[in-house]
């Protein structure tokens, strides 16, 4: 999957977004497409990407102990040898937005790892105002009753479009997101409200049941267009590793404190650990003896819990040597 491209940097940040601002689609009054009216300040979105994207990944701080040179080394063998080629591996290719800017593609694949990211994806919800909405070739028109991926989806991509083609309606200033402040930084000055029944809002609260019986074990996104995917109960994307040591805690739902944590094998891996601003500098990543919130974890056997521990299991079984040396590598990335 790509990772990286920024067209789906904009859909990530634009569905962030779709939370704070002011939504109220709505059925054109001629041909078969929705008005996807939104406040989302699309400019502000693309300015904090262009600075990101010139920010870079962080670097390891100059004030902390010094990264061991030979050390890196001898973990970028390692690493290459166990990380790298199917895995964390990094192919640039150009797609969509970046046509003229290579982006990096990584492999989707299931290695053990908590479920319940993939059922939440399942869930079916009522559509609402969304309900019939579509994109020709991108996105399937929505029935009364959806998966919640599908209704996520369309409100993003046709949010997007919408801005990209100078079609949505003006709602207002929203939450957050809203309209961008004016060339002095000074805030705007306040409109009256309009008194007007607020309008029918798609309904994105998930089902009461916690496990929605039948959860199907794939789920195809965007059937029938030209973004049509299969999605496995249990495969995720790998993730790229620029920065990824001050990307704690890790694995996709944050059951992991620090890298040295992620090398020990998934039955012996803490069971819960403490969350803020401290970091161990030598297990990199979190002190999990600090001050703050304590993040219980499940292990393998609540693999659906949301909060498992379990899976991916890779350099488990290197030396103490062998994983002091890669995790030097790594702050390096």
């Amino acid at each position: 999957m790509l990772n990286g491209n920024r067209i789906f940097a904009l859909a990530r940040n634009t569905g962030q977004a779709l939370a704070f601002a002011n939504f109220e689609p709505k059925r054109r009054s001629f041909g078969p497409f929705f008005d996807y009216a939104n406040s989302i300040n699309f400019d502000g979105l693309k300015r904090l990407e262009e600075l990101v994207l010139k920010m870079g990944p962080p670097k390891w701080p100059s004030e902390w102990p010094p990264i061991d040179s030979k050390l890196a080394k001898d973990g970028q063998k390692i690493f290459e040898r166990q990380c790298s080629k199917g895995c964390h591996e990094k192919k640039e290719v150009r797609a969509l937005r970046d046509l003229f800017v290579t982006t990096w593609v990584t492999p989707v694949q299931n290695v053990g790892t908590d479920t319940r990211q993939f059922d939440e994806l399942g869930w079916r919800v009522k559509t609402g105002a969304l309900k019939g909405a579509g994109i020709p070739l991108i996105a399937r028109h929505l029935e009364e009753e959806d998966y919640a991926a599908h209704m996520m989806f369309s409100a993003v991509a046709g949010a997007i479009l919408d801005n990209k083609l100078y079609l949505g309606s003006d709602v207002g200033s929203g939450d957050g997101f809203g309209s961008s402040l004016p060339p002095n930084a000074q805030k705007a000055p306040s409109t009256s409200l309009s008194l007007s029944p607020a309008p029918v809002k798609a309904s994105i609260a998930p089902p009461s049941s916690a496990q929605p019986p039948n959860q199907p074990e794939s789920l195809t996104i965007e059937p029938g267009t030209l973004l049509e995917r299969t999605l496995n109960r249990g495969e995720y994307e790998a993730r790229v590793l620029e920065g990824i040591w001050a990307a704690a805690p890790y694995l996709h739902n944050g059951s992991v404190p620090t890298l040295a944590e992620l090398l020990v094998p998934p039955a012996k891996r803490t069971s819960q650990f403490k969350v803020g601003a401290r970091y161990d500098t030598k297990n990199v990543a979190l002190d999990v003896t600090q001050e703050g919130p304590t993040r219980p974890v499940t292990d393998c056997n609540d693999l659906n819990s949301g909060n498992s521990r379990c899976g991916h299991d890779y350099g488990t079984r290197l030396s103490d040597d062998e994983k002091k040396a890669l995790l030097e590598y790594l702050k390096t990335l």
